[in-house]
């Protein structure tokens, strides 16, 4: 939880999910990605679908932990570890100390 960026299964599922969302996967694109993957368009569908909820449940599960450290979040929004800046103080918007 403490580097998202070098976690495959979320950042995998984000740039799918973010390239369904923006119009990247047309008809064309299926077919495309069908014949190089050795799929059925609908299969493709079914991928971008799958990858869409491993990002939604992503979502959910990482607003249990605090983005500055990833050490879990207490129920009063403030972070277990005495150590990070959020132990004392929900966190702000950006995430950061300020």
């Amino acid at each position: 939880m403490k580097d998202l960026w070098n976690n495959d299964n979320v950042q995998f599922a984000r740039l799918i999910s973010e390239a369904e969302a923006i119009g990247l996967f047309t008809r064309k694109a299926y077919e495309e990605l069908g014949r190089e993957m050795d799929l059925k368009p609908d299969n493709i569908s079914k991928l971008i679908d799958r990858a869409q909820a491993v990002f939604e449940d992503s979502k959910k599960r990482l607003t249990h932990y605090c983005k500055r450290c990833g050490s879990p979040i207490k129920k009063n929004g403030h972070c277990k570890d005495l150590t990070c800046p959020y132990s004392d103080r929900k966190q702000n918007a950006t995430f950061t100390e300020g």
